[in-house]
Order: structure tokens, then C-alpha cells, then sequence
């Protein structure tokens, strides 16, 4: 994990549930903490991106608005929320504001401190493995006017956006540009700053041709007042997103701009990444709701993880009394066929029991009490299949090539997936015992 000192976390409600030792705790790890007053001002303060991580104490989660609770998970991409409330078995089953929320955001307002600041830790790590890494690069024949921008651009940027990790490069040959687009592209381009009047080719054609393979990439050019028609031009024709007027007069409005820029690529990226999510979770809906049984579901669970994630090991294990057994997979171990109960003193017993997830791409990554097994392929990740108090299953995804490590984004999803299986599994189940009840 980052140093504290470059972790930001905002809370509220904590003191009216007397719990200001979560605020406490925090700060002495070194973590700048800031208390909102109310919901509505930690959502003003979680929309700005600045921020990892926001605790939300609250003694009725009915009375959340639904709104505000909408705006934190649309964040979930670069911001974890954990609500504490008293009850977290009868939230999760709570269908009014809560609504969306997965089960392990949800945490009762009595959970020890080891374990809370345990959690916290958990979701901050999956937030740093991941952070937001974008390239800027600006285009201009005039090598002076590169000098210029370079010496104060990428500083004002990186200390508004202390969340984004910036690379810059300047180009004074549009050529040049298209000979490194592919690398650019896979850098996440995320904004282009070009001159309009080039030797080799105008800055309208080479941003039209960097739009053609870099799409949600933002465009902005400079242009003297000559040109200003066929920046306008552009604009509507929808080639460019910002005209800035050569010589730069006001350095920090134009950097404020260029801030912007960043801001709105960064959420185009997320909303596709959303977008990815939710047709991930409506697959796996439909094909839920044709299965006739728990054996069909669960196979079909399998193939989801397995063509989603892409691992090489997916392990589906189920509650059977007081054991848990492997009941589905996809390149399960010998060790681990189908039938077989999962090892003791391992990751499935520690997920299950302690109802929180596991994500590790070495060894040292296990928390404490697992101890490493052969089947634990890296990376790794686990998650509890659970529905208010009832404790129903653990699945376990393993293995990527070149040890390729999980974003955030698929963590995020594979928490509303174990969610929707935690759902149609406690389904069967009921079903069954209602079934058996009426044979009587």
C-alpha cells in the first residue's frame, strides 16, 4: 500500500453511532481524514475523485436517499464505500434505498476494530493496485512553446489530480504521433493537445486520424485567431473538445481546462467499464433464469466467472452441513475433484467465516490464518456467497497468464455476480425445503 500520507478517506455518521475510534484508528495509520457532516456533503466530497475511501455509519439504512446512495456506487470504479449499520444481515435484504449494494460494502456498525481497519485496508489496496494511469501528450512544431508547457503543465495537473498517475510527452512532428499511436493507445491516451498550423499536416487531420483509433481520447487545439473558423468547424463536426487561443495568457486557466479534459475521459472510461458490469450481470440474470435446478446453475455460474475472468481455475464450494464442498469447477485440481470437501485452514473456511472477500497475487498477499495451498494458482481471488444470515458457498477464481493481476473493475463485478448466486442459491434452497415440507 501507498505511504499514508497519500491516502484520503472521508466518513460520516460515525460520531452519532459513537464510533469516532474508526476516525482515530485511521489517522494513526496516517490516512487524511476528512468528516463530512451529513450524506450530502461526503457525496459533494466523493464526486471531486480525490478521494479512496468513504465510511458511512448509519442507524437506519431506510432513510438513506436512494440518490446519493446511486451517486457512491456509480464511483465504485475509484472509490470504496462501506456502510456500517447495525444489522447487516437485515440490510442486505433491505429492497428500498440500498438498493444495488453489494454485501460486502455492507458491515454492522459493531465489527472490531482489527477487523474494520482490516477491511479498509482490503478495499484501499484493490483501489492503489489499480490506479488511473493516462498519458497527455502535446504536439507543436515550435520546440520553445514545448519547453514552455512542459515546465509547468505536468506539475499543476499532478497537484490537482493527485489520484492520477500523468505521463507527458511532446511531439514536435504530427508523423512522428501516428508512428507511436499504437503505444500511445495502449499508454491510455488520454488527452491531445496540438497545434493547428504544422509543416506536415494541420492539427484538425492528425486529431481526426488520433480519433479514429483513440475514440474516448479528448482533444484540445491551439489555434491563432486565423484559424479559429476551423476550430469551430471541427468542434461541430465532433473531431475536437476544446480551442485554446495561441499565445496561452492565463497558464493556470489553461491548465484548469486541460484538468477538465482528464475529468471527462476519466468518466467516459468508467461508464464503460459500468456498461461491461452490467451486461456481465445480465447474462448471467437470463441464463439464471432458465435453469431448473441448483446443479444447472451452478455449472452455468462456472462458465460465466471462467469466460469473464478468464482464469485458468474457477472452484464453486457449498455449504453441506457443516462442511464445505466442491459441487463445480472448471480445471480443478486432482487434489479437488467434484464431491470433495475443501481443505482445512484455507481460503475457503476464512472467506466463508469471516463473510469478507480475498484477493492476493502473492503468497504474502493471503491475510493471516490461510495457509497457502498448491490449487491457490496466482492471482487469486475468493469471494463469500452469502444472503442476509445465511452462509451458503465460497468461489474462488485462480490463475491468469503471466500471473496478469485482477482490476478493479473485475472485482468489482465479481462482487455482483457472487451477489446474484448467493440469491439464486438460497432460492433452491428454500425451494427444496418448502418442497419437503409439503411431502410431509
Amino acid at each position: 500500500m501507498s505511504s499514508g500520507k497519500d491516502i484520503s478517506v472521508i466518513a460520516t455518521g460515525l460520531a452519532a453511532l459513537h464510533r469516532e475510534d474508526v476516525v482515530s484508528a485511521m489517522q494513526a495509520e496516517g490516512w487524511n481524514v476528512k468528516v463530512a457532516e451529513d450524506l450530502q456533503e461526503l457525496v459533494y466530497l466523493a464526486t471531486s475523485g480525490d478521494h479512496h475511501l468513504a465510511v458511512i455509519a448509519c442507524e437506519d439504512p431506510r432513510l438513506l436517499q436512494s440518490q446519493d446512495v446511486r451517486t457512491l456506487l456509480s464511483l465504485r470504479i475509484g472509490m470504496s464505500t462501506i456502510f456500517l449499520v447495525p444489522d447487516a444481515c437485515e440490510t442486505a435484504e433491505c429492497p428500498t434505498s440500498i438498493i444495488g449494494i453489494t454485501s460486502d460494502q455492507i458491515r454492522r456498525i459493531g465489527t472490531s476494530m482489527n477487523e474494520l481497519m482490516d477491511i479498509f485496508r482490503y478495499e484501499l489496496n484493490s483501489i492503489l493496485a489499480n490506479s488511473h494511469e493516462y498519458t497527455v501528450i502535446l504536439v507543436d512544431d515550435d520546440q520553445e512553446f514545448l519547453r514552455s508547457m512542459k515546465a509547468f503543465l505536468p506539475h499543476r495537473l499532478r497537484e490537482s489530480l493527485p489520484r492520477f498517475n500523468l505521463n507527458f510527452e511532446c511531439f514536435t512532428s504530427p508523423k512522428e504521433v501516428l508512428d507511436n499511436i499504437r503505444r500511445l493507445a495502449a499508454a491510455h491516451l488520454a488527452v491531445v493537445i496540438c497545434d493547428q498550423v504544422m509543416p506536415e499536416m494541420d492539427g484538425i487531420d492528425l486529431l481526426k486520424q488520433i480519433r479514429a483509433r483513440c475514440p474516448h481520447a479528448k482533444c484540445a487545439l491551439l489555434t491563432g485567431q486565423a484559424t479559429l473558423d476551423s476550430a469551430i468547424k471541427a468542434i461541430n463536426e465532433q473531431v475536437l473538445d476544446k480551442y485554446f487561443s495561441k499565445p496561452i495568457e492565463q497558464p493556470a486557466d489553461f491548465a484548469n481546462e486541460i484538468r477538465h479534459l482528464l475529468h471527462d475521459y476519466y468518466s467516459r472510461v468508467v461508464t464503460k467499464s459500468f456498461r461491461h458490469c452490467l451486461a456481465a450481470q445480465t447474462e448471467l440474470i437470463r441464463t439464471i433464469n432458465v435453469t431448473r435446478d441448483i446443479e444447472d446453475t451452478i455449472s452455468v455460474v462456472v462458465d460465466i466467472f471462467h469466460k469473464q475472468m478468464q482464469t485458468d481455475r474457477v472452484i464453486l464450494a457449498l455449504v453441506d452441513y457443516d462442511r464445505l464442498v466442491i459441487r463445480a469447477g472448471f480445471g480443478l485440481p486432482n487434489e479437488l475433484p467434484i464431491g470433495a470437501a475443501v481443505p482445512e485452514n484455507g481460503v475457503f473456511e476464512w472467506v466463508l467465516e469471516r463473510r469478507q472477500p480475498v484477493y492476493a497475487l502473492t503468497d504474502k498477499d493471503l491475510p493471516a490464518g490461510i495457509t497457502p495451498q498448491p490449487y491457490l494458482a496466482r492471482p487469486v481471488m475468493a469471494l463469500p456467497l452469502v444472503w442476509g444470515d445465511s452462509l451458503l458457498g465460497v468461489i474462488l477464481i485462480a490463475g491468469r497468464a503471466e500471473t496478469k493481476p485482477f482490476t478493479r473493475v473485475e472485482q468489482v463485478l465479481m462482487s455482483f455476480l457472487a451477489d446474484t448466486v448467493s440469491v439464486s442459491v438460497c432460492g433452491f434452497s428454500r425451494s427444496v425445503k418448502f418442497s419437503r415440507l409439503s411431502q410431509v
